[in-house]
C-alpha cells in the first residue's frame, strides 16, 4: 500500500482533525485485514519541517496498536529525499537511521533513491553507486 494515499487524501494538513486519523487508521487496519502488509513510505511524506503529520511516525503508531491485539508482520519500504542536501555514504545512512527510528523498525525491506526525475544529475547518479556499494 502506498502511504501517500495517507498523505494525499486524508492527512495533508498541518492539524489532522480526529476523522481524518481515524479514517487513516481504518484504511491501515483494512489492508492488514485483507492480507496487505507492504507499506511504501518517503521521509518526505507528511514532512515534518513542513509542520504536517510524518507519515513515517504515524505509520509507527498504527503498527504498534495493531501488533498489540495481534502479531503481524509489516513490510515497510521507505525512500531518501537525496537533493539537494544529501550527498555521500554518511548522509544516507543518517538519513535511513532516522527513517528507522521514525518507523520503529530494525531494518526496511527496500530502501529507494526518491524522485525519479534527478535520474540524470550526476549527483544523484554518484548516490546510486554509493548505494548500490553499501547493499553488496
Amino acid at each position: 500500500v502506498s502511504t501517500h494515499v495517507f498523505y494525499r487524501k486524508i492527512l495533508h494538513c498541518n492539524e489532522v482533525p480526529d476523522r481524518k486519523l481515524k479514517a487513516a487508521k481504518a484504511a491501515f487496519d483494512a489492508s492488514i485485514d485483507d492480507g496487505i502488509t507492504f507499506f511504501d513510505i518517503a521521509e518526505v511524506y507528511g514532512a515534518a519541517f513542513m509542520g504536517a503529520v510524518n507519515l513515517q511516525t504515524l505509520l509507527e503508531s498504527f503498527i504498534k496498536e495493531r501488533q498489540q491485539k495481534e502479531s503481524v508482520e509489516v513490510a515497510a519500504a521507505t525512500k531518501l529525499a537525496a537533493l539537494p542536501w544529501r550527498f555521500g555514504r554518511g548522509s544516507v545512512l543518517s538519513s535511513l537511521k532516522y527513517s528507522l527510528s521514525r518507523l520503529g523498525l530494525s531494518a526496511v525491506d527496500l530502501y529507494q533513491l526518491h524522485w525519479s526525475a534527478c535520474q540524470a544529475s550526476s549527483c544523484c547518479y554518484s548516490l546510486k553507486i554509493i548505494r548500490l556499494q553499501w547493499i553488496h
